[in-house]
């Protein structure tokens, strides 16, 4: 993985394996650092669980390699930042991880296009994404989205379609691309 969006989606599909139905992904870009939070209501890890996550070949799931966490824990460390991570069995899992801006840092990629990815892809599971940079706050919220939405046009066309359409549309209003433009 070599873009911060990579990261979010990595941590947020983990959220989706693991039976979340609410993802909060926020961004926060400062001068010296970006720092990601993804949280999430799944079914949450035991302190083993969440001690050997990070560890590369580690893995609850079948199929899986166990690399995802160690990668963004080793990419973190690089520039001199790191991660955390914390969970309870049953209440849901939260992974922080802050990269420090210097040669080391990714950049942060496509995050419009991540944000279509999970809320098409997981459409049974609501999303909220939300980047600070400069002061300014931006959110993505698909709750509001399926509340201004008539409900004729979701049962009749699928949840997925509307996303797709209203997607299309509005990560790039909101965001105008400025979530792509936060760099290291």
């Amino acid at each position: 993985m070599n873009e911060l969006s990579l990261f979010v989606l990595e941590l947020a599909e983990n959220s989706a394996e693991a039976g979340a139905l609410l993802v909060k992904a926020e961004v926060r870009s400062a001068p010296e650092s970006v720092e990601i939070t993804v949280t999430d209501d799944g079914e949450g890890m035991t302190a083993e669980q969440s001690r050997d996550a990070v560890n590369t070949g580690y893995t609850t799931k079948s199929g899986r390699r166990g690399r995802g966490l160690p990668l963004i824990k080793a990419a973190a460390e690089k520039t001199g930042g790191g991660l955390s991570l914390s969970s309870r069995a049953g209440k849901g899992t939260k992974v922080r991880v802050r990269f420090i801006k210097n040669e080391y840092c990714p950049p942060m990629g496509d995050i419009n296009s991540v944000i279509r990815i999970l809320a098409i892809c997981h459409s049974n599971m609501d999303f909220r994404f939300e980047i600070e940079q400069s002061g300014k706050r931006m959110t993505f919220d698909t709750r509001v989205i399926k509340e201004r939405i008539a409900p004729a046009k979701i049962s009749s066309g699928g949840v997925s379609s509307w996303i797709r359409e209203y997607l299309n549309e509005q990560t790039e209003f909101i965001f105008g691309g400025a979530a792509n433009e936060i760099t290291c």
